[in-house]
């Protein structure tokens, strides 16, 4: 019976897809944290999972091939990247006419300046992996992915001259 149970849990989870949001506040500016963000070459040495196969620039984004380790598993797949500078804002979609273990991935970082001064980055992402797996656990997995990203760019910056608090996820 629990077999059962775990197997409908895992079914269901599959249909549905899992929203996470994270934010932080560092020192450095808007335009500072928008151009690390828009440095997508460097991707690679700023989230430490990631490893980009591919960069074509195209306008005021790319589209980009990457692998990164997410759960313990290694996943290749291709995004495109969209710079809003007026926003303050990086979309970035999952490519569905390329192969991959995701069913979707959108995120969205927003850069804004924080009234005390630096930035304040917000980062939300909606994800559904192909994987068989309950949503609580793939909620585990994309909340500790986020804050792992929006950390590591805070320590990207901070090794540039930024210092990173945390706000409330």
């Amino acid at each position: 019976m629990l077999l059962l149970m775990m197997t409908t849990v895992a079914t269901r989870a599959a249909a549905d897809p899992v929203e996470v949001a994270v934010a932080t506040h560092v020192d450095a500016t808007p335009d500072r944290v928008l151009a690390a963000l828009a440095d997508f070459e460097s991707w690679g040495r700023i989230f430490g999972d990631v490893r980009v196969v591919r960069c074509e620039r195209r306008g005021n984004g790319a589209r980009i091939r990457q692998t990164t380790r997410l759960a313990g598993r290694t996943v290749t797949y291709t995004i495109t990247a969209t710079l809003h500078p007026e926003a303050g804002r990086l979309d970035v979609a999952l490519d569905a006419s390329e192969p991959s273990d995701l069913l979707m991935l959108r995120s969205s970082w927003q850069i804004d300046a924080h009234p005390s001064g630096g930035s304040r980055i917000a980062l939300s992402v909606v994800t559904k992996s192909s994987v068989m797996v309950p949503v609580f656990v793939e909620r585990l997995a994309v909340a500790h992915t986020a804050r792992r990203s929006i950390d590591e760019l805070a320590r990207a910056l901070d090794r540039t001259g930024s210092r990173a608090t945390y706000a409330g996820w």
